[in-house]
């Protein structure tokens, strides 16, 4: 059943368990139904780390996407079982491959995050065509699999340092994500990360405007709760401010 505003309870639910996420992950700015800049976009949420006294950069910065039903998720296909079946292998593989060159090239390591269960390998920086032949294919599968248009641009743009998938359980696996995204799934009273995502390099300008994007998406809610509308502010501003 949705609400009167077209949401259900479960994709609700979601989005709290997303800022709560969040929150408990130093991401202090946060934010529901953001639209992401240059994405032509809106995300369920976004958020960024403050530091810590008068930097006027924001730290890292992430996206949220929620989905509640595989349906959400997946766009028809006639042959999407064969699909998901070869891109079982196919990840399975990658993955293989990643967990061997990390071990055999531990200087690979980012150590960007903070926390372990972020941090990731930069695997772009070395020639392994056996991993690049493997991961173009794996990208082929889940354009195929997915409408893939929002997941894509958002990561071509660089809006966000990191992107999650946070789902209902069993409406998708670890391997089905999109290409760089994380998965969150529900579990109990929070998430369980089911894979990490790919962190990538946004500028300090992309960075700034995403939290931004977060300070007013946060205002709207704060116009909605004391019942202010928009134009009584805008012709007020008017009255006060010469011409």
């Amino acid at each position: 059943m949705k609400s009167a505003g077209g949401e259900t309870p479960g994709h609700r639910d979601l989005k709290r368990r997303a800022v709560i996420w969040a929150l408990t992950h130093d991401f202090r700015a946060c934010a529901l139904e953001v639209r992401v800049p240059r994405s032509g976009f809106r995300a369920d949420v976004a958020a960024a780390a403050v530091p810590p006294g008068r930097e006027a950069i924001p730290g890292e910065t992430v996206i949220f996407e929620c989905k509640q039903a595989r349906a959400d998720l997946l766009r028809d296909t006639a042959d999407e079982l064969t699909t998901l079946s070869r891109l079982r292998e196919v990840s399975a593989r990658r993955a293989e491959l990643e967990r061997l060159v990390g071990a055999h090239l531990p200087s690979l390591r980012r150590g960007a995050s903070l926390f372990a269960e972020c941090d990731d390998y930069d695997f772009e920086t070395i020639r392994h065509d056996g991993l690049r032949a493997v991961r173009r294919e794996e990208a082929r599968l889940q354009a195929k699999l997915f409408g893939g248009t929002k997941f894509d641009r958002l990561q071509r743009y660089r809006c966000a340092n990191r992107c999650y998938l946070v789902v209902a359980a069993g409406v998708m696996g670890a391997h089905e994500a999109p290409e760089g995204w994380g998965v969150l799934e529900s579990s109990g009273g929070g998430l369980e990360l089911l894979r990490p995502p790919a962190r990538f390099e946004c500028s300090p300008a992309a960075r700034l405007a995403l939290l931004q994007a977060v300070a007013i998406a946060g205002t709207r809610v704060v116009l909605a709760d004391l019942a202010i509308a928009w134009d009584e502010l805008l012709a007020r501003r008017r009255h006060l401010v010469p011409e």
